[in-house]
């Protein structure tokens, strides 16, 4: 499957649940509860599978000589998202109504539903191995 696929199908499960958990948690009452609940955790299982190909994916992309300095600002840009995702969920509370309760799910769920389909923009690493093409051609 290759994977930008996998990784571009997961960000894109993780935001269509988590835009879906939106709904019973807003307009539902506390026996839809575990509804909610249940979107919240498919929507984690699908993105902690994309951040495990993230880390994977990004030492495949890069050349060998950039990898660690590469690396380094793929880890950075994810302690920013760690750090602004409490702030995120604030931003509930000071909106009032509905709308506040579902904003945080609605702005979550934008930043993963975008980024998914951005991923198909960079390469494919399936089955490209430089050193193996390198080995073949010198022999």
């Amino acid at each position: 499957m290759g994977r930008r696929t996998l990784l571009a199908l997961s960000m894109v499960a993780s935001g269509v649940t988590c835009f879906s958990s939106t709904f019973p948690y807003v307009y539902g009452g506390p026996d839809l509860q575990w509804i909610t609940l249940v979107f919240c955790i498919v929507g984690r299982f699908f993105i902690t599978a994309a951040f495990d190909i993230i880390y994977l994916y990004a030492c495949e992309i890069y050349p060998t000589v950039a990898r660690n300095g590469a690396l380094g600002v793929c880890v950075t840009f994810n302690r920013v998202g760690s750090l602004s995702a409490p702030y995120i969920m604030i931003l509930g509370d000071f909106n009032a109504g509905n709308f506040g309760k579902g904003l945080p799910f609605i702005i979550l769920a934008i930043a993963t539903l975008v980024a998914g389909p951005l991923v198909i923009l960079l390469p494919e690493t399936k089955k490209s191995n430089q050193f193996l093409t390198q080995s073949k051609n010198e022999s």
